[in-house]
């Protein structure tokens, strides 16, 4: 069953021309329901583009799933909030390499240069905790710290899947129009939650059996799978079908010095538009408020799953995620896109969010607990984040890889440390933690509704007069 799983995805580089038709051919009587109008050449791209999405979500979540167990076991159950706040130390200067290299290589050679060395780094690391379990002896005589395995668990996939993810969607927005990502984002977020299902399912089945090194090695393999559909994607998909409403970057008629370095390009373009701080603080919000309850739900779970145990329930809360994402993917997102407007869908979310915190709050046990946290993953993965990601379509080249690079990447980890460090601030100077987090979320929620109204206006006008930010 393991190697199976395995197997299924890196195999399909082998039958994506039979895989591409028996989609289409499957699909064909619901397109016009669920995509509008979408032709067959069109619909055999997002086919692409979702196997992409479905191989990479596959690896970051079935790694996202053992690395709490691991850094649990080798650092300590308090490491957590700690963890989050030190990923954001980490993915600063990744991020300043990240925008360094968009300038100088393509697109499709970031995918091998991130996938190649996150690949090695999970064989090393399942290396050291085979030698950690197996022979103590030897590993003590290597001199390295057994914290060394749960940190390069934790830190490696959170720069990973952070790096990648980002990547991909940059990726997505640049060869994509506005309109045909209303029409196909369904699809990848489809494919997305098939990967957050299928990662998990590996780990939950396979875990007792095969333990943790060789889990890590078959993600490690699986990953170095990615730039070969990146390739089979730009030999069969034509080249004006990989073209964003972005026109083709002209050389600026002022010089600026610092903008030669595209990390500082990238913050100038933030501070300077008012539209993109606005995209950076709903990024920013959203991960603050559902780092503080996740952090929260985590510690309850911990006090009474621990080892394998923890990351087998940890599995389990995963794979009902991904279930409730790939109905809500597959027959609502582009839906939802096409019928109701951008700025609408954007306002919903947060409205959405009060609801599910408000309830938590209400009921606190462990099993509203688990619902909430699936409804707020769910909900952020099928409706905020394609909404977010169409409303950077219409950006220049430079803000798609320069700037959104820092707002998915520090934002998102920036988001996620504050929301730790507020439940650790929280912890110290109130008696009910639950909910002091809960009227400091609803605070934070209703700033998050006046800038979605400000933000959803500029991209309605945006779209109206047909104008590139940046």
């Amino acid at each position: 069953m393991y190697l199976l799983i395995f197997a299924l995805l890196p195999l399909s580089l082998l039958l994506i021309p039979r895989i591409r038709i028996f989609f289409i051919t499957l699909l064909k009587p619901l397109e016009h329901l669920l995509w509008g109008n979408i032709k067959d050449e069109e619909l055999a791209k997002f086919i692409y583009l979702a196997l992409i999405a479905a191989t990479i979500t596959t690896c970051t979540w079935g790694l996202k799933t053992l690395k709490e167990s691991l850094l649990t076991d080798f650092v300590g159950r308090g490491s957590l909030a700690h963890a989050k706040i030190a990923s954001i130390s980490l993915i600063i200067p990744l991020v300043f390499l990240y925008n360094f290299f968009a300038n100088k290589i393509s697109l499709e050679s970031i995918f091998t240069f991130i996938c190649t060395i996150y690949s090695a780094l999970f064989i090393i690391t399942g290396i050291l905790y085979f030698i950690a379990t197996s022979d103590p002896a030897l590993f003590l005589l290597l001199k390295i710290p057994p914290a060394t395995i749960g940190w390069l668990a934790y830190l490696g996939t959170e720069s990973f899947s952070s790096l990648l993810v980002s990547h991909y969607f940059v990726y997505l927005a640049s060869t994509n129009t506005t309109d045909a990502a209303k029409r196909g984002y369904g699809l990848i977020i489809f494919a997305t939650q098939l990967g957050n299902l299928v990662g998990p399912t590996i780990v939950v089945s396979s875990l007792a059996a095969v333990g943790f090194s060789n889990l890590l090695f078959g993600f490690s393999l699986l990953i170095l799978t990615i730039p070969l559909f990146i390739k089979l994607f730009t030999n069969n998909v034509s080249a004006h079908l990989r073209k964003s409403d972005a026109p083709e970057e002209k050389i600026s008629k002022t010089h600026n010095p610092l903008e030669e370095k595209s990390f500082f390009q990238g913050v100038s373009l933030l501070y300077q538009n008012p539209y993109l701080m606005g995209l950076a603080t709903i990024t920013t919000l959203h991960e603050v408020i559902s780092s503080m309850l996740d952090l929260q739900f985590k510690i309850q779970v911990n006090e009474y799953y621990t080892g394998i145990d923890y990351a087998t329930y940890m599995g389990s809360f995963a794979q009902m995620n991904a279930i409730l994402g790939i109905l809500f993917g597959f027959f609502g997102t582009s839906f939802l896109l096409r019928k109701i407007e951008i700025r609408s869908c954007l306002i919903l979310y947060p409205l959405l969010l009060a609801g599910i915190v408000w309830s938590i709050w209400s009921i606190p046990s462990i099993q509203v607990f688990f619902a909430g946290m699936i409804a707020i993953k769910t909900l952020g993965y099928t409706l905020n984040r394609p909404i977010q990601e169409i409303m950077f379509i219409p950006t220049s080249n430079a803000v798609k890889t320069q700037t959104k690079s820092i707002i998915d990447s520090i934002g998102k980890r920036g988001g996620k440390a504050l929301g730790a460090s507020i439940v650790h601030a929280l912890t110290n100077i109130s008696e009910s933690l639950l909910t002091a987090t809960t009227y400091t979320s609803l605070g934070l929620l209703t700033g998050w509704v006046v800038i979605a109204i400000k933000t959803g206006t500029k991209y309605k006008n945006l779209i109206k007069n047909k104008i590139i930010v940046g």
